[in-house]
């Protein structure tokens, strides 16, 4: 993964003002819409997308080479990159809380509307090569809509 990669995921993002609870977050996602918007809505809004923690855990790496590669002393490097360090393990923390959290609800939203079993769902998720988008699409063309 390159350097311009990164930094075009971490553009999609909106800055974060200092906060002192979660200081090593510098970004966040577009909110996500309501549990009871319409589920194209959400994939639309970017709710199921992969998460930004992995990207800002990237861009931590990014930052610490950028303000530490001056630095000759082994030593004194290695203490100015711990809090680019501390940063990164945070954010791949929150991306580990994260990214299972965005496949669940995504799969509970599925399965409420369309009458498709979870371990269909899964098995179609494996194998389809294509977009959330066109997942969605997929399933909306071969599934019926479960009736209220």
């Amino acid at each position: 993964m390159t350097r311009t990669f990164v930094e075009k995921q971490i553009k999609k993002l909106t800055p974060l003002k200092y906060n002192q609870f979660f200081w090593w977050r510098k970004f966040k996602d577009k909110s996500p819409l309501s549990n009871k918007a319409a589920l194209h809505a959400r994939i639309d809004n970017g709710d199921f997308d992969f998460s930004s923690y992995y990207w800002q855990a990237q861009y931590a790496l990014i930052e610490m080479e950028d303000k530490t590669s001056h630095i000759k002393d082994p030593e004194v490097r290695r203490e100015a990159q711990s809090i680019y360090m501390e940063r990164y393990r945070r954010l791949l923390k929150d991306f580990e809380k994260d990214e299972p959290q965005r496949l669940e609800t995504f799969k509970k939203s599925v399965i409420k509307i369309f009458d498709i079993t979870l371990e269909d769902l899964e098995k179609k998720m494996e194998e389809f090569d294509g977009t959330l988008k066109e997942l969605y699409i997929f399933i909306k063309t071969n599934y019926q809509f479960k009736i209220k």
